[in-house]
This record gives C-alpha cells, sequence and structure tokens, in this order.
C-alpha cells in the first residue's frame, strides 16, 4: 500500500470533448506531462488533434503499487487494468494504483479527489517508441535513427515490419 499526496499534479490525455470536472472513472493519468502527451499519440497518432488536461489532487490517495506487487502484476497481466480498477471501485479500500516503474503511471477509481487545473491542446502527430530508459519504460518520441524500428507504427504503407522493443 502506498499514498498519493494531496497537491500531487497529474495528466490525462484524451481525444474526446468533455467537462474536464467531470472525467469518468477508472480512469488512466501519468505523473508526466510529456507520457501523457505520447501515450495519446501512441493511440491515436494523425488524429486531428487532442486534450492535455491537468489536475492537483485534493486529497492523500491511498493506493496499490504495481510496481512491487508481483501477484496484481500477474492479475493485471491475466484480466487487464480496468478489470482490477473496476475490483477496487467496488471495494472501496483503495483509490487506484500506481506503476511508475513501467509507465508512470496512475489509475484513479474516482474523480471525487480531482482538482482540475488546466488545458492545452495538443499534435497528435508524433511518432512514438516504446523504450526502457533508467527511470523504467517510456514513451519517447521516435529518433531519426533508421535502425530503430517503432513498435507502435510502421514507417511506411508497405508490408508491415515485425514489431520489437529497443532496450537503451
Amino acid at each position: 500500500m502506498s499514498f498519493l499526496e494531496k497537491g500531487m499534479i497529474i495528466y490525462h490525455s484524451t481525444i474526446h470533448d468533455f467537462d474536464p470536472s467531470d472525467i469518468k472513472t477508472p480512469c488512466w493519468f501519468s505523473i508526466i506531462e510529456e507520457q501523457s502527451h505520447l501515450h495519446l499519440c501512441f493511440k491515436h497518432y494523425g488524429h486531428s488533434g487532442g486534450r492535455l488536461l491537468k489536475y492537483k489532487l485534493r486529497e492523500n490517495v491511498k493506493v496499490l503499487d504495481l510496481s512491487c506487487d508481483g501477484y496484481l502484476r500477474m492479475f493485471v497481466n491475466a484480466n487487464g487494468s480496468y478489470k482490477l480498477a473496476e475490483l477496487m471501485k467496488k471495494s472501496d479500500m483503495y483509490g487506484g494504483y500506481k506503476n511508475y516503474k513501467d509507465q508512470a503511471e496512475i489509475m484513479l477509481v474516482n474523480n471525487d479527489v480531482l482538482e482540475f487545473i488546466g488545458v492545452k491542446d495538443i499534435d497528435l502527430n508524433k511518432q512514438v517508441e516504446y523504450v526502457e530508459k533508467t527511470e523504467g519504460w517510456r514513451m519517447v518520441e521516435e529518433s531519426n535513427n533508421t535502425s530503430v524500428i517503432s513498435c507502435c507504427f510502421p514507417r511506411s504503407t508497405k508490408k508491415r515490419r515485425k514489431t520489437i522493443i529497443i532496450p537503451i
């Protein structure tokens, strides 16, 4: 068990148009602005545009730490993170989970702990790679190094190449 501290800033990127104060949960957030932006590029590359929503936690939130709990990681691998979040929401024991090493991510199950701070439009025309860095797995804007194959999008419309993940 762990806590996210009151006042912590978190980010959620979306292509959907909704009132940010009414964000639906369970919902994925990142503790890193760029990760939230690049995650949306990963999911919706080439979409006409997106929004980066910024929130602050109104209170301390009790969460489980997927980075440290092998059983929870196996549960997520078998059932998905959304299933874990739904179980947390029903039990009311935890406000979500964090997984900093693999994704710099937070999953929150209640929006009443969120204070909306701001929004900015973001460009989704960034090609993204998923790479292992010293702080964990992160999405980064694709390099111009032609020896690296993006795990997210083929570079051309020709026959699709095999996807690989490159540790750096």
